[in-house]
């Protein structure tokens, strides 16, 4: 497919439906074209026969008119034309001229110029034998026919001789003009209808009616892959929503199993994954209560058993390692809370989030400023709270001041919380994400801290589809951005 798509002089959609539809529209119109130019090739070599053919029936009939009006006395044609022209009986408009009529010359174009050229090839051989030249042949429109040397066209001709022809005074079918010179000054010009008036339109593959038929297909069509390409997607794009609110909330209903095969498997293995993940997160979960319940005890007796100890030295020391002990349970305990699942998802306002938790700390006096555009995401509150709190804290507990800054940026919300204090080794940038992770200026200013805060906060952020990022401002300070998916319109909300 890659080779497929640099190949295009033109970027896909990004939609599965889009493609389908477009790839079976492209392979539809290429079909069409390969079959329209099979039909040309064969409907032109068929309409060339049919001009020959009739090629040579009007020649044979031209031939016989000039030969007979070339053996009547030149003051016996213009009686024979009138009575003709009165009682009909001849398939030609006949008019004598004195010259040859140059506006009659419309040579046309095509199997219409065809029909004229093999016309003229026929008459000028058979007549050249009776010592007869000069024949012209042409076909154009009755409308724009000129029949006589004083530029008289067709239609201003008497009705009457019009119609012993077989015309009509507004004759829209092409017209044949034969034009002899019979002697030296006298022209016969001779105009009939095509046997078949349609003759030309045969070969064309743009004939109003042809290109509307495979307009009419093609729209047919079109309905019927939009209708079929939707019931697929349809499906497809349920389980990508299901799977996106699976990673926010690891509980969605099941996907209807339903649709072709190949989705009913697609949903089914889904189903089947989401059943196991929940049930594995649940039993971990219950195993981690129990355990930190069952610990609770044992601790609390060492703890009454420390106090006995009558060297104070080392009973301070069991308080410190049994009350470290404690907290890293504690810590624990937080952790899996931290991670609770059963949150309901809503509109998270982000910049009364922020204010709202920067209020007690600017209250008491501490160095706290905010600089946010109205913004809001999809996401459990909570969870969101507890995780851009921690930030705050820690910036606080480790910062001069601290300066709060909220922003789009494209298709995600980005929080940059900077503190003005010592920053980070660059190598533990990263390192400070990890479980337990303490340095040692960390100890110094919060000796209660179990190195889980940003740990919990990374996590939560994930879940929601973002992530968090630390690195020390040029300036001074550490920085830890934000950065949220699914906005909300807040208007439209």
């Amino acid at each position: 497919m890659r080779w497929l798509r640099s190949g295009l002089p033109f970027r896909l959609p990004d939609s599965l439906r889009s493609r389908i539809i477009l790839f079976v529209v492209i392979g539809v119109l290429f079909s069409q074209v390969l079959v329209l130019m099979i039909w040309t090739v064969q409907a032109r070599s068929q309409a060339r026969a049919e001009v020959a053919q009739t090629a040579s029936e009007l020649a044979a009939a031209g031939v016989q008119a000039v030969r007979f009006f070339k053996a009547l006395p030149v003051q016996f044609r213009p009686m024979l034309i009138d009575q003709l022209r009165t009682t009909g009986g001849s398939r030609f408009v006949l008019q004598l001229n004195r010259a040859r009529v140059e506006e009659a010359a419309q040579g046309g174009e095509g199997l219409a110029r065809l029909l004229a050229t093999q016309v003229e090839q026929a008459m000028a051989s058979e007549l050249a034998a009776h010592g007869l030249s000069g024949v012209r042949v042409t076909v154009g429109p009755a409308a724009a026919l000129v029949v006589t040397d004083s530029g008289l066209h067709l239609g201003e001709l008497p009705k009457n001789w019009i119609e012993s022809a077989g015309l009509t005074a507004d004759e829209r079918r092409p017209l044949l003009t034969v034009q002899a010179e019979l002697d030296p000054g006298n022209w016969l010009l001779l105009a009939t209808a095509l046997p078949n008036p349609a003759l030309f339109e045969k070969a064309n593959p743009y004939a109003p009616d042809r290109l509307l038929l495979v307009l009419a297909g093609l729209v047919a069509l079109l309905a019927v892959v939009v209708v079929v390409a939707r019931e697929i997607t349809r499906s497809l794009s349920q389980l990508g929503q299901s799977a996106s609110a699976f990673a926010r909330d690891m509980v969605v209903a099941p996907i209807p199993e339903t649709g072709p095969q190949e989705v009913r498997g697609l949903a089914r293995a889904f189903n089947d994954m989401q059943a196991l993940i929940g049930r594995a997160v649940s039993d971990r979960e219950q195993l981690f209560r129990g355990v930190s319940h069952d610990l609770q005890t044992p601790i609390m007796r060492l703890k009454f058993r420390a106090e006995m100890v009558e060297d104070a030295e080392i009973r301070q020391g069991l308080r410190d390692d049994l009350q470290e002990l404690s907290d890293l349970l504690k810590g624990a305990l937080t952790t899996m809370r931290g991670a609770e699942l059963n949150e309901a998802t809503s509109a998270i306002a982000l910049d009364e989030l922020l204010a709202s938790l920067i209020a007690p700390g600017v209250a008491a006096g501490v160095a706290l400023t905010l600089s946010a555009q109205p913004t809001a995401v999809w996401g459990k509150p909570l969870a969101i709270k507890r995780a851009l709190g921690n930030l705050i804290d820690n910036a606080v507990r480790y910062g001069i001041r601290v300066d709060i800054r909220l922003q789009r940026a494209g298709e995600c919300a980005e929080i940059v919380i900077r503190d003005h204090g010592p920053g980070l080794p660059p190598e533990a940038l990263q390192r400070m994400f990890e479980p337990y992770q303490r340095l040692d200026h960390g100890r110094q200013h919060n000796a209660q801290g179990n190195g889980l805060g940003l740990w919990m906060a990374r996590n939560t952020v994930r879940r929601h589809g973002g992530d968090i990022v630390l690195r020390n401002h040029p300036e001074g300070g550490l920085e830890a951005v934000v950065t949220l998916k699914g906005l909300v319109d807040r208007a439209a909300d």
